[in-house]
């Protein structure tokens, strides 16, 4: 050695001797007492590093650009957390505490504009996320959006994704606080929803079709029967043929399917007209009225709504727009029988054909309340 610094602290207990090595660079400080001797050595090599002969323990201690060899070990000296090292590595793992209402953060950082953060399990292992909290979307491997989520505020009501064993489908059913909770399921814009590759009936607007067959003129100002047949192919229409001058009539019933709202409905009146030169407009008219059981049949019609349609051409066929709401008259219950009347309106404004207009049918729309019938 080249030499040593000796403090003394006390001469009865003994004294603390600071020596540096000359060739080694290292500092080795003895206190000798009667009753016990501690030697600390800080060696020189590797830079900045610590060495003792025994275990001791650093408290708050700031360490600059620490280097962890391979493990972080608990204090029963297991490994706690391991590391490997990558040679030419860019990218790593930041990991970044939080104020109060927010949440630590552990992210890939590095030089790389895109990095992931990969988590794995070993062997079959998986990763586990308690109570996982997915922002506004799951994306696939591309980067685009394979699932979009939207947060109710106060939801108590939700989702749940069962699988199952061999022999059972797996399950997409509605869970939460409500007794009874609808499977909402929707296309976008006029898209329906499918299953199986096929529509799936809904709740919604349905059509029952009622052709003129099924019709009975009025006694009192009814329609007159009609049939014609095409010039070339010889196609036959029947018709219920309606007056330019006197309002006529015709009567159709329907007990009303069980899944009906018994709400309002619309109609909308398919019809021909014979050979003509000018003013070819015609409006068309449809009021109705609910029986039940032990209903009285001799009721009056609710309010009747028109919609119009001009024609041109002999035997082409025509379609009107739909009617506005038509209320029905009574008191509409499930499967009650509605009696429908159509009428050509000949005091309408937009009515300017001067002969018979040939009703073919009239399509009745009404809303259900109800996917099925049972």
């Amino acid at each position: 050695m080249s030499g040593a610094i000796d403090v003394v602290v006390d001469p009865e207990a003994g004294s603390i001797d600071v020596t540096v090595d000359a060739d080694t660079g290292d500092i080795e400080v003895v206190v000798d007492a009667a009753e016990s001797e501690t030697d600390v050595y800080i060696d020189s090599s590797p830079p900045g590093s610590v060495t003792e002969d025994s275990v001791s323990t650093l408290t708050n201690k700031t360490l600059t650009d620490p280097k962890i060899s391979a493990a972080i070990y608990d204090t029963a000296a297991n490994e706690l957390l391991k590391f490997t090292a990558t040679a030419s590595a860019v990218n790593e793992v930041t990991m970044a505490n939080a104020a109060t209402g927010n949440g630590p953060t552990i992210s890939a950082t590095g030089g790389d504009t895109n990095i992931d953060l990969i988590l794995s399990g070993k062997g079959t292992g998986a990763v586990r996320l308690t109570s996982p909290k997915i922002l506004t979307k799951i994306v696939d491997t591309n980067g685009n959006e394979l699932i979009k989520l939207t947060a109710t505020a106060s939801a108590v009501n939700e989702l749940t994704l069962a699988n199952a064993a061999t022999g059972n489908g797996p399950t997409i059913s509605a869970t939460g606080d409500d007794a009874n909770i609808d499977l909402n399921l929707a296309g976008k814009g006029t898209g329906g929803v499918k299953a199986g590759g096929s529509l799936i009936r809904t709740v919604g607007k349905e059509t029952i079709w009622m052709p003129v067959g099924a019709m009975t003129p009025r006694t009192t100002n009814g329609a007159a029967w009609g049939s014609v047949e095409t010039t070339t192919n010889k196609v036959m229409i029947k018709t219920l043929d309606f007056d330019s001058a006197t309002v006529e009539y015709a009567q159709f019933g329907i007990c009303m399917p069980k899944g009906w709202n018994r709400g309002t409905v619309t109609a909308s009146f398919k019809w021909r007209h014979a050979a003509t030169t000018t003013n070819f407009g015609v409006a068309w008219s449809l009021a109705a009225v609910s029986v039940g059981d032990d209903d009285a049949m001799d009721v009056a019609f609710g309010t009747a709504q028109t919609a119009t349609k001009t024609g041109g051409t002999t035997n082409d066929f025509y379609t009107t727009s739909e009617t506005s709401a038509i209320t029905i008259a009574g008191s509409p219950a499930t499967q009650d029988y509605v009696i429908f009347q159509v009428a050509r309106e000949v005091a309408n404004g937009s009515d300017t054909m001067a002969i018979d207009a040939s009703l073919i049918g009239v399509f009745v729309h009404y809303t259900t309340a109800a996917a099925t019938d049972a």
